[in-house]
Formats: structure tokens, C-alpha cells, sequence
């Protein structure tokens, strides 16, 4: 269960594709054109579907395929308005027949992909709203009275063990705007960034539960900033990670 510290766990980490070949099938995502498969032995275009908002991530599973998309819209009428929210997808098509792919369904979660993983019988997606605002008494604003706010980030799970039944397990959500992650078998470390205090904030997200739940477990800070999610390294129980500090000093930092 989360939390057991159960690091052991044997279950495959997954990390997303763009192009995918299995056999002599080409699977490829298109920004404007979905999921496009290809049969190489005979150069033809199988098939191409749509998505809306633009693809990022491809799992293949069985006889199913797994897009995730940012910045998809959701277009509803409510009392003659056309209202468009914007958020993220993960499609669900079933490729037993390349030539004729069928959308089985999308779950929609808030906010832009970050990025995702599929460990074991789960596929676990980060996204992340940006936001910045102040707040006031009376209307005036001042730097005694300001506060700011540098968004929100969520982590769903999606459970796939069954392909006749695949449903979201759980969702967390926390304060910061994440735009890195980094994942074992059973962590998933989400990065911001502490404006204020020159920091990279890392929260550990415990993804331990096979069935796919999950919990926020705390937050550390690590000094400077993060280039990219290869800065992390999680090994015998301790996070590794690599920073730089900021102009002048543009120090490399180790902790």
C-alpha cells in the first residue's frame, strides 16, 4: 500500500513514446493528425485518428493504444453561450484492426501534461496550471499586502489491468507549478520552482499501491534551479540531484 516504503515492488516502468514500431507497424503521433499507423512492409498509411488538443505521449498495451494530449478543448452550450475549457486527455483506442482504430473513450483531467508513466497495470499523468496574481486590502496593492501564487499540479492514475473495465483510480493535487518529473515503481518526484527563495521544490507522490492509488508524502528543497527531469536519479533510498544557481555565481550543485 502507499507509504509501506516498499521499494521492491516488481512492476515495469514504462516511459511515453512519440513513435512506436511493433512487428511491421509503425505507430506515430502527429500534432495534426492524431495517431497515424503504418504498415512498412507495404509503405502504406493504415490509418490516421484524430485527437483533440496536441499529442504528447503513446503507450501500446495489448490491443489498445494509449494517447495522452495537452491542451485539449472541451467545447459545451450553457444558456446560449459557447463555453471552452481547455485540459488534458487520455484517449483510449483500440488498434486490433490498424486499418480501422476504434476511440473507445478519453478521460479528461485539469490543467497542461507534464509528462506520464505507465508502471505496471497503471498509467500515471502530471499536469500543471500556471497562475500568478495579488491580492489586496481595499484595493491597493503593496508589497506588504501582495500575495502570489505560482499555480498547481495534479497526478492522476489510470487503471488498465482490464481492458473491458479501465477506470481512474485516484487523483492529488498540490501547490506549486510542476514542470518535471522523475518516477521509479513506486515514486513519482514532481519539480517547481520557489521563486523567492532560489529553490527547486521536489514533492514525492507514492505511487507503491498497484491497483493505483495514490498520496502526496511531502516536499523537499534543493538550492537552484533544475535543467531537465535527467537531473534526478532516486537510489537506495536517497533522491540524487544536480542544480545550477543563477547568474553571476552559476554554480553546479550536488545534493
Amino acid at each position: 500500500a502507499p507509504g509501506d516504503g516498499n521499494e521492491g515492488t516488481e512492476r515495469e516502468l514504462v516511459e511515453p513514446d512519440v513513435i512506436r514500431q511493433a512487428g511491421d507497424l509503425l505507430y506515430v503521433l502527429n500534432q495534426y493528425r492524431g495517431l497515424t499507423i503504418v504498415d512498412l512492409a507495404g509503405e502504406t498509411v493504415l490509418s490516421q485518428t484524430p485527437t483533440y488538443g496536441y499529442p504528447r505521449d503513446l503507450y501500446l498495451e495489448g490491443a489498445n493504444a494509449y494517447v495522452l494530449v495537452s491542451y485539449a478543448r472541451d467545447i459545451t452550450e450553457e444558456d446560449g453561450l459557447i463555453k471552452v475549457d481547455y485540459g488534458s486527455k487520455l484517449y483510449v483506442m483500440d488498434v486490433s484492426d490498424p486499418a480501422a482504430v476504434v476511440t473507445r473513450g478519453a478521460f479528461s483531467f485539469e490543467g497542461d501534461l507534464v509528462d506520464s508513466r505507465m508502471v505496471g497495470n497503471v498509467i500515471y499523468a502530471v499536469s500543471s496550471d500556471s497562475s500568478w496574481y495579488e491580492c489586496c486590502d481595499d484595493g491597493v496593492v503593496s508589497t506588504e499586502t501582495a500575495r502570489k501564487s505560482y499555480g498547481s499540479t495534479g497526478a492522476v492514475s489510470i487503471n488498465i489491468a482490464d481492458p473491458a473495465n479501465i477506470h481512474q483510480v485516484d487523483t492529488v493535487s498540490f501547490d506549486g507549478y510542476g514542470n518535471l518529473i522523475q518516477a521509479t515503481n513506486y515514486a513519482i518526484f514532481s519539480v517547481s520552482n520557489d521563486y523567492d527563495g532560489n529553490n527547486s521544490l521536489i514533492t514525492y507522490i507514492d505511487i507503491a499501491d498497484p491497483e493505483g492509488h495514490i498520496a502526496v508524502r511531502g516536499t523537499a528543497a534543493a538550492p537552484g534551479y533544475m535543467a531537465d527531469r535527467f537531473k534526478m536519479d532516486a537510489w537506495n533510498g536517497a533522491l540524487r540531484v544536480v542544480t545550477n544557481t543563477w547568474q553571476p555565481d552559476r554554480q553546479t550543485l550536488v545534493t
